[in-house]
């Protein structure tokens, strides 16, 4: 539609549909035609775009059993065939995640509005912090996990809340109302607002979610009833950039720092506590 308005006649639209969210929400990076468009062609008075607004989230992440991508390779029919993984955690990973691997309070990492959004809103690099519970309630397959993994059990005889092996990625979208107000009240009344969510709390999307796995190295053991009345937060950085040899590709940088249990535990090392970790992960082909 867009290719047939007369250029001449400064001819406008009054909205603008496009589903072009990808994984992480902006690999393919095709919100900037969006955006071209909303300039060039919408209604700026009463226009609006669906969706209209979107929102990325980072979780932390556990792994048990068939859900462990990493850990697989250690042990395949019991090959150890580990330095595959030299390569995994170079890339960021779109997955299904079961959502009991969860094991934090979801971050709000990156809000937009694409009414008003700017082509250079979608590189960004902001802090996060992570609330994880480290209490007994907050133990999810619990029981699994220690059975699949020897590493669960440690020499102390302490008892772990859960294992951090990396951060997962997945994005909201909305559709809002816009500028699509009536004269009608009734008719505004009548409109509802609709969110679009690929949070593994939700139904399955085909966007899937995006994890960054961690090296195994720097998997994180988290003690039981640690922390701040048992909550343990995790803060960091996470920078995306859209790659210079593609732009369709992102350049995904995650920062964060080995947090402080606030009791005594022989699991995390006291030397590690402050500890800034880096990884460098390229989400695309």
């Amino acid at each position: 539609m867009l290719d047939a308005l007369n250029e001449d006649k400064n001819e406008k639209v009054d909205i603008i549909i496009s589903e072009w969210m990808g994984y992480a929400l902006y690999y393919e990076n095709m919100l900037s035609s969006v955006i071209y468009a909303r300039d060039k062609w919408l209604n700026p008075n009463k226009g609006c775009i669906m969706p209209s607004n979107a929102t990325i989230y980072i979780d932390a992440m556990t792994a048990n059993n068939d859900d462990d991508r990493l850990g697989f390779w250690y042990n395949v029919y019991g090959f150890n065939m580990s330095d595959v993984t030299d390569l995994f955690v170079k890339e960021a990973q779109v997955q299904y995640n079961n959502n009991d691997q969860c094991i934090g309070k979801k971050c709000s990492i990156h809000t937009l509005n694409i009414m008003t959004a700017n082509d250079s809103d979608l590189d960004f690099k902001v802090p996060f912090t992570i609330e994880i519970n480290t209490t007994i309630s907050s133990i999810k397959n619990s029981k699994n996990e220690n059975e699949n993994e020897n590493e669960n059990e440690n020499e102390s005889g302490n008892d772990i809340a859960h294992i951090l092996k990396g951060f997962v990625l997945s994005f909201d979208v909305l559709f809002g109302q816009c500028n699509l107000k009536s004269e009608n009240e009734n008719e505004n009344e009548n409109f509802i607002e609709k969110i679009l969510s690929t949070h593994s709390s939700e139904s399955p999307t085909h966007w899937k979610q995006t994890a960054l796995w961690l090296n195994k190295e720097d998997w994180l053991k988290i003690p039981l009833n640690s922390g701040n009345n048992g909550i343990v937060t995790i803060d960091g950085t996470i920078e995306y950039t859209r790659c210079e040899d593609n732009k369709r590709d992102y350049d995904i940088i995650l920062t964060w720092k080995h947090p402080t249990w606030g009791t005594e535990s022989n699991i995390g090392k006291v030397d590690k506590v402050g500890k800034e970790y880096i990884q460098r992960f390229i989400l695309g082909s």
